[in-house]
């Protein structure tokens, strides 16, 4: 086009440098952005935003600072929220957390307030180091500076409380996020569920799951795996089973770990028959057997005295073509 006499103009540059950003061309999008600024266009800040978002799904975190410093020194062009909140979760994302929350600080140094999205980005990073005390006073200057929570930021904290045996406190986090209207889906539901499992308080899970139910959020596989796998470790196998019937009843096909986790479970017990009609019961579903429900079959086994059974197993564990462990 330029050699048949068209130029283009801002717009133009724009349009292309976002189009090739989104489809992470990013370095042919720098070029024509390098272009655009010799010829003194204001591309604003929407457009090299793009690329900045650009850079950040390569990881490549060089890059991406060296557009945020171009925008910086260009007129028009200023990192606005969006802008920062993709540059936090780049930093998060490559473990670099420390230099996330000093641009925060930056960011507010200059005017530009974090946004629900940019607090959540750094709730979920601090979530993920453990770091539970530090996430709820960023919580409490989030909400502060008038920053309210939203379902996806009440999830990482429920599911980072949790992960820690903050059941109770995850559990009162749900209470408060109703209460805000930002009503749990079953991703937040299913961080309760499994943090109730792994204390040993399956009572407590299915309540959640009873009023799961009634508000219309439907259970899904993972929930029912995390009720089969918590009645199994505390050693009820028998009561594990109806979770997996009501897979079954919703219309849904339980995966290869929903028969692993009560394969094991049995096993565990000694109620290696009744391992046996599972592991059978998977064939006839179609599910394929793998290298765990061979080794749990085996184990209990061994551990029952059968080796002539477990090395007829392992046989066929072998020629299934599955290697042992």
């Amino acid at each position: 086009m330029v050699a048949e006499g068209f130029a283009f103009g801002a717009i133009d540059y724009g349009t292309i440098i976002k189009a090739f950003s989104k489809v992470g061309f990013v370095f042919q999008a720098e070029m024509f952005m390098s272009q655009a600024l010799k010829l003194a266009f204001g591309l604003g800040t929407h457009i090299c935003t793009s690329l900045v978002l650009g850079y950040c799904r390569k990881k490549d975190l060089w890059e991406t600072f060296w557009v945020f410093d171009v925008m910086s020194e260009s007129d028009g062009c200023g990192a606005n929220s969006v802008t920062y909140a993709i540059l936090i979760h780049g930093l998060c994302e490559n473990g670099r957390v420390d230099e996330a929350f000093a641009l925060k600080e930056g960011m507010q140094e200059k005017g530009c307030q974090p946004s629900t999205r940019t607090y959540t980005v750094l709730v979920k990073a601090l979530c993920d180091d453990g770091l539970i005390g530090k996430v709820l006073d960023l919580v409490s200057e989030m909400v502060g500076k008038g920053c309210k929570p939203n379902v996806y930021t009440y999830t990482v904290l429920i599911d980072g409380l949790c992960r820690e045996g903050k059941i109770e406190e995850g559990s009162g986090m749900l209470r408060q996020m109703v209460k805000d209207g930002a009503y749990p889906g079953i991703v937040t539901c299913n961080a309760l569920v499994n943090g109730y499992c792994k204390e040993g308080k399956i009572v407590s899970a299915f309540e959640l799951l009873s009023l799961m139910e009634k508000r219309n959020c439907r259970p899904n596989i993972r929930t029912y795996n995390e009720l089969i796998e918590g009645l199994c470790r505390v050693n009820k196998p028998y009561k594990a089973m109806l979770p997996l019937g009501r897979i079954v009843n919703n219309g849904l096909l339980p995966y290869r770990v929903s028969y692993n986790i009560l394969i094991c479970g049995f096993c565990r017990e000694g109620h290696f028959n009744m391992a046996s009609k599972i592991f059978e019961l998977m064939n006839s579903f179609g599910v394929d057997t793998d290298a765990y429900s061979f080794t749990a079959m085996i184990d209990g086994l061994c551990k029952q005295g059968r080796l002539k059974l477990a090395n007829g197993l392992l046989g066929k564990m072998i020629k299934k073509g599955i290697e042992p462990d």
